[in-house]
């Protein structure tokens, strides 16, 4: 397991190497620049900029600067917001962002967990026609849409939860519940699928057979081996949950780190942008990892040694 873990992290560094190379080329080709949007920039201004920031440089010796500064822990500064580093913004962000994915995450499980089971274990009855009506709606329904009829129903009609902001454990539940929802739906449906394939299996017929009573047959033998397409799921869902969405923080004035990549994507600021991504890409990186240890310990038919 050890040589497992070791060998992966080994192999991320090529991979985000890679993808610092595809993101800092397609932000560096697009037209526009971080200074182009100001009005009336003096050309001789506008050159001094250009040479602070290296930006009069080849793309190559660009790179290289960005690189070696990344190797030093320094994601530089932001090219639109004068004396703050991106380490900075991330700093102030991301554990915000991640706060708001473990309130969605305990949230898709708890919800998701509990209506695939129960749609598995009453199939064809009322509980599983009602959970996967729920799930649908839970799928079809965008997160901005959702939001703000939460809003609308526990803050302006009830006035039981706040709005907005992010200061205490209230303020956590309806933008938890409005970025959990959609995975909890899909948590319900892989739920439901794992648990009906695994109770047909000839190993929960003899434990059956012995007289095992049906709550020690799903959640000693059944659950285990149905869980497993909720673990390989959770694997790009926690990076999209832990990441924040842009769209949940935009609605409930989080002050995550999806704002920020909003502001840097408008504003061209390069190294914010960039910072962002590779954030990103890191953390979608580590959770498929620990998926793959998680998987391997659920099921002992995958070997991960």
């Amino acid at each position: 397991m050890i040589r497992f873990i070791l060998r992966r992290l080994m192999g991320l560094v090529p991979v985000m190497l890679i993808i610092l190379a595809v993101a800092f080329t397609l932000m560096r080709v697009a037209p526009g620049g971080p200074f182009d949007q100001d009005k009336a920039v003096d050309p001789q201004v506008k050159a001094q900029l250009m040479a602070r920031y290296q930006l009069d440089k080849p793309l190559p010796v660009q790179f290289l600067a960005v690189l070696g500064s990344y190797l030093r822990g320094d994601l530089g500064p932001s090219y639109r917001y004068p004396g703050r580093s991106v380490n900075e913004f991330i700093a102030a962000g991301f554990p915000v962002s991640v706060q708001l994915g473990l309130v969605a995450l305990v949230f898709s499980l708890l919800v998701g967990l509990a209506a695939g089971i129960a749609g598995a274990v009453w199939q064809n009855r009322w509980p599983d026609h009602t959970a996967m009506a729920m799930a649908l709606i839970g799928i079809s329904v965008p997160n901005f849409i959702l939001g703000p009829l939460l809003i609308l129903i526990f803050s302006v009609t009830f006035a039981l939860l706040p709005a907005a902001r992010w200061d205490s454990w209230q303020h956590m539940l309806l933008p938890g519940v409005t970025l959990g929802l959609v995975y909890a739906a899909y948590i319900a449906r892989l739920t439901r699928g794992g648990l009906l394939e695994v109770i047909r299996q000839d190993f929960v017929r003899t434990a059956r057979a012995k007289g095992l009573s049906e709550r020690l047959v799903l959640f000693r033998h059944t659950l285990r081996g149905g869980v497993l397409p909720v673990v390989t799921f959770l694997g790009p869902a926690m990076a999209g949950l832990f990441t924040g969405s842009l769209v949940v923080e935009r609605i409930f004035n989080i002050p995550g780190m999806g704002p920020y990549f909003v502001d840097a994507a408008l504003n061209r600021d390069y190294t914010l942008a960039l910072g962002v991504v590779l954030v990103d890409a890191g953390f979608l990186l580590i959770a498929n990892l620990v998926v793959d240890v998680v998987y391997g310990l659920l099921d002992p038919r995958v070997k991960v040694g």
